[in-house]
């Protein structure tokens, strides 16, 4: 019933009343129609749905079973495919902040990133007080010696499929040192023996730039 949720901004639907949410019918990413039944939220010891009044993508789900819910609470992002890869960008900007607080990174550069952009995400770094080293991707001595079981593996490569740095990640793997990839598509050879993957279509500099200026900012933010 449209009663029981309002639509904000011409995306977000909002619950309209009190209830706990004990059912989720639908993932993000999928398409949903008018009337599609995204959830059921119980409310007077009676379940009711919630029903979706727009059409488009769930790019984004606010709530999760057992949550308790009040008017104004957000239940779900309804837009378009930009937006959820959007939104899924910024989970895994927020995913990798998390790791960078919590071990020490090594970090190597398979292909496609100016130098300058790598000096200068270095010494942001510094700044910023975060523990990491940069190796190059052909030196193997120094990946052997700078990692190690309180650390993990950050690979930068927009085609993922730079040898030398494979025999890293196997390595990496063997000695159940975790790995972490920024690549430019899913689909790249390294994304496959990866444990975490951040995808960026538009790999370009502008874009890297951004992406390391959010994970800096919200490390400062911790």
């Amino acid at each position: 019933m449209e009663e029981y949720v309002t639509v904000k901004n011409d995306c977000i639907l909002e619950s309209s009343f009190h209830g706990m949410v004990v059912g989720v019918n639908v993932d993000i990413g999928e398409m949903v129609e008018v009337g599609t039944v995204l959830f059921v939220i119980q409310h007077m010891k009676m379940e009711i749905e919630i029903k979706s009044q727009l059409k488009g993508c769930l790019t984004r789900i606010y709530v999760e079973n057992g949550d308790f819910v009040r008017p104004g609470d957000p239940l779900a992002h309804i837009g378009d495919y930009n937006d959820l890869k959007s939104f899924l960008l910024e989970d895994e900007i927020e995913h990798l902040t998390r790791i960078l607080l919590s071990k020490k990174f090594v970090y190597v550069i398979g292909d496609w990133i100016h130098q300058s952009l790598n000096r200068e995400f270095q010494k942001n770094l510094k700044l910023n007080r975060i523990n990491s080293s940069y190796i190059d991707e052909n030196d193997s001595d120094a990946f052997k010696n700078d990692l190690n079981q309180d650390s993990y593996l950050l690979v930068i490569s927009k085609y993922g499929d730079n040898d030398n740095v494979r025999e890293m990640i196997k390595s990496a793997r063997l000695h159940h040192i975790p790995v972490y990839g920024i690549y430019g598509d899913f689909r790249c050879p390294l994304a496959a023996l990866s444990d975490h993957v951040m995808v960026i279509d538009d790999f370009s500099d502008r874009k890297l730039r951004e992406v390391f200026s959010k994970i800096l900012f919200n490390v400062r933010g911790n």
